[in-house]
């Protein structure tokens, strides 16, 4: 009798102690658990979302280790039962229905670990660190304007916001498309009515609104600047000297501004160089696609309205293809000339009415067209000429490129050499009182006595 008293009271105590052991890594399980969440929680309130995901991908390793010694436990305890027994056969099932739930959350566990993994791939690609680049550069263009301003030199100033403006445009887009990439993932791994995806939805459209904000104040810059780029500032200084050589030029532009206004309105073209554009519009379809896409969202998140983007590109892609049968341009290659407008912040109006003239002075001056829209469009800015309306695009541009193309062609440079130029005096010339026509002209005057470095 006392032997089966001790006997029974031996057993009892190992089952005591295998309970307990078997409790205590299903606790630490939970503990593991509730502490990769809490830090988790911790980051993502902090906005460091990079971390978050770490800490949530490590946690998870080490939770399912522990799973698994809580399942190889039990898989243990199953070992040592006596089946034979009602008892033992109680037990086994009891530990058969713990390992089928433990194995189903380390499941769970797995593919919550495979999801973060690959929002987590999505960061290391360099998001986090362009932003960080992107803000410190930011900080320090900030601090230079205000020293600038708090000097008195205000078009120094406005100046350097600009050209910080520019690059900070290009850097945005490029964030843009790959936070765009990473809801996508998001959506894919964590449902599209995930708090992940609403959080990362919310980036998208935020980073969207600080790229039209970014173009707008890069537009409103550039009709308070003209496009003079940084050498403008230097010039200025010597306003004076320009004025008396652009002043010595005045009565022969105004002999020759009748032929001006004339020029670059009337080229045509022969059959086969309207087969060559048909034929080439045809090869470069998928070109031609992609170019005007790009276009679309440049002007979307430059602030335009969806509807306003999708009726005004449609008919940009209506006129590419009677300009391109009519001027022998590739209807890629006036897709790219709106595209560089909308990039120098025209809207789509405003495109819509530069580009027909801008054809025109290519094909009359012989001048490569993307160097007739890159410097016509300088042009307009720096003497003030850029307008909301469409109506007014198409009487601004057509006067500007008539005045270059004149002075291009009846003087020993082109449209390239005009935009250096322009670059230098557009926007003083127009503020010291002087014409398109004549400060053009000035300048091919420099060119033919073999002074034109003297512009640099």
């Amino acid at each position: 009798m006392a032997k089966d008293m001790q006997l029974n009271t031996g057993i009892h105590i190992d089952t005591i102690q295998s309970e307990g052991s078997i409790k205590s890594l299903k606790n630490q399980v939970r503990a593991l658990t509730s502490e990769w969440k809490a830090n988790e929680a911790v980051l993502r309130a902090n906005g460091d979302y990079q971390n978050a995901y770490k800490s949530k991908v490590d946690g998870l390793n080490r939770s399912i280790e522990g799973q698994k010694n809580y399942i190889n436990r039990l898989k243990d305890e199953m070992k040592l039962l006596d089946t034979s027994t009602s008892e033992g056969s109680k037990k086994y099932s009891d530990l058969a229905s713990k390992i089928n739930n433990a194995t189903r959350q380390m499941s769970n566990m797995s593919q919550q670990q495979e999801r973060a993994k690959n929002v987590l791939d999505l960061y290391n690609q360099g998001i986090m660190k362009q932003k960080d680049a992107l803000e410190r550069t930011k900080s320090v263009t900030d601090s230079l304007i205000e020293k600038y301003k708090a000097e008195g030199q205000s078009i120094k100033a406005n100046s350097t916001e600009r050209e910080a403006l520019k690059k900070r445009i290009t850097d945005l887009n490029s964030l843009y498309e790959k936070e765009s990439k990473q809801l996508q993932n998001v959506k894919k791994y964590s449902g599209s009515t995930s708090k992940e995806f609403s959080q990362q939805q919310t980036r998208v459209n935020e980073l969207g609104a600080e790229i039209g904000r970014s173009n707008s104040r890069y537009r409103e810059l550039g009709t308070q600047l003209g496009i003079a780029g940084t050498h403008f500032v230097g010039f200025r200084e010597n306003v004076g000297k320009s004025k008396q050589v652009l002043s010595m030029t005045r009565d022969s532009i105004k002999n020759t501004a009748s032929h001006l206004k004339n020029l670059a309105l009337t080229a045509t073209l022969a059959g086969t160089a309207l087969g060559a554009a048909l034929a080439s519009g045809a090869r470069n379809a998928t070109e031609l696609q992609n170019t005007t896409k790009v276009t679309s969202n440049l002007l979307v998140t430059g602030g335009e309205k969806v509807s306003e983007v999708t009726r005004n590109v449609a008919e940009m892609q209506k006129d590419g293809q009677q300009y391109a049968l009519k001027y022998g341009k590739s209807q890629n290659e006036i897709a790219l000339g709106y595209q560089d407008l909308v990039k120098r912040g025209y809207d789509s109006k405003q495109a819509l009415g530069a580009m027909r003239s801008e054809l025109q002075a290519s094909v009359a001056s012989g001048d490569d067209f993307a160097d007739v829209v890159k410097v016509s469009s300088q042009t307009l800015e720096a003497f003030g000429m850029r307008t909301d309306s469409t109506k007014g695009m198409i009487k601004n541009t057509k006067t500007a490129v008539n005045d270059l193309a004149y002075a291009a062609d009846m003087t020993a440079t082109n449209f390239s050499d005009l935009g250096i130029g322009m670059s230098y005096v557009g926007s003083t010339a127009h503020q010291a009182g002087f014409s398109l026509a004549e400060t053009s002209s000035a300048m091919g005057i420099l060119s033919n006595n073999g002074l034109w470095k003297l512009a640099a």
